[in-house]
């Protein structure tokens, strides 16, 4: 199970090199697990109720605006969609919720 301080290191990483956290995919037993720790982890970041330990990341690109979901647990392994500029809410969740489809699909295969 994830420590906190590697919780950390993902998200010092990702801030680094530009991502901003948008959303957090927490099992009950992670959440409860870091519930001390939550608001010190992940700010004001929306934080979802999930299968899947991961988080939501996302940065502008040249193409649009590039949403990456990054795996908490072993191994570590992210998937990357990048999303027209001009993509409505509705359309942006439709993707953001097939890819987390995929990831979890890969973690129990």
């Amino acid at each position: 199970m994830m420590k906190p301080e590697n919780i950390e290191a993902i998200l010092s990483l990702y801030q680094k090199h530009g991502w901003n956290l948008r959303r957090v995919l927490l099992s009950d037993e992670l959440r409860a697990r870091l519930t001390d720790q939550l608001q010190k982890l992940f700010g004001g970041s929306e934080l979802v109720s999930s299968k899947l330990n991961a988080a939501w990341f996302s940065r502008l690109s040249k193409h649009g605006e590039a949403w990456e979901l990054r795996n908490f647990g072993e191994p570590p392994f992210a998937f990357v969609e990048v999303l027209p500029a001009d993509a409505d809410e509705e359309a942006r969740n439709e993707v953001l919720t097939r890819t987390e489809a995929r990831m979890l699909d890969k973690k129990t295969a």
